[in-house]
């Protein structure tokens, strides 16, 4: 048996530098904030935005820590043999679209970069010809305001789109019947 914890904090960018910022009480719940999973056992837990619903996206940096459940024996005492007991935490970064969304970005093949002008993210691929697996394509993921500079984009005949919410939307006329 394993005991998990989790723990959330708003962070200014989701990236490993992204910096701690001020939480409004209430703005993200979670369920449950602590659990005991046994053996090939699996535990759902649920996140609830409740903060402004404004154009804004928000980053927060998610936290399970793993510890080993404590071991009784028989007469219910505390076993202690001289074992380590390992803590594991992993950490994911939950991103909350705004409810205004905005999606929009500027293409520009001359200088071989792409900026994302709307208000939420979105994942841009260039591939080496048309052909290329969607694995071996340079992929960028580009929050609002960012853009990305890649050679492969300025030349022509390779394969350019955008990932947003679950659709590609092909870029250019390279690789793209009419």
């Amino acid at each position: 048996s394993k005991v998990y914890e989790v723990q959330m904090e708003k962070i200014s960018d989701p990236t490993a530098t992204g910096q701690a910022a001020p939480t409004i009480p209430g703005e993200l719940l979670f369920a449950p904030k602590r659990f005991t999973l046994h053996a090939k056992r699996a535990q759902n837990v649920k996140f609830y935005y409740k903060g402004p619903a404004d154009a804004l996206e928000r980053y927060y940096r998610i936290t399970f820590t793993e510890s080993p459940a404590a071991q009784i024996d028989d007469g219910g005492q505390t076993l202690r043999r001289g074992a380590v007991e390992v803590k594991l935490a992993l950490q994911s970064i939950l991103v909350v679209r705004p409810r205004q969304v905005h999606f929009d970005y500027k293409f520009d093949p001359a200088r071989g970069s792409i900026i994302n002008t709307g208000n939420t993210y979105f994942e841009f691929m260039v591939k080496q010809g048309c052909q290329q697996a969607d694995s071996e394509a340079d992929s960028k993921y580009l929050r609002p305001g960012e853009t990305y500079r890649n050679p492969k984009i300025s030349q022509s005949g390779n394969q350019k789109l955008i990932v947003y919410q679950s659709r590609f939307i092909p870029i250019g006329k390279d690789c793209w019947p009419d």
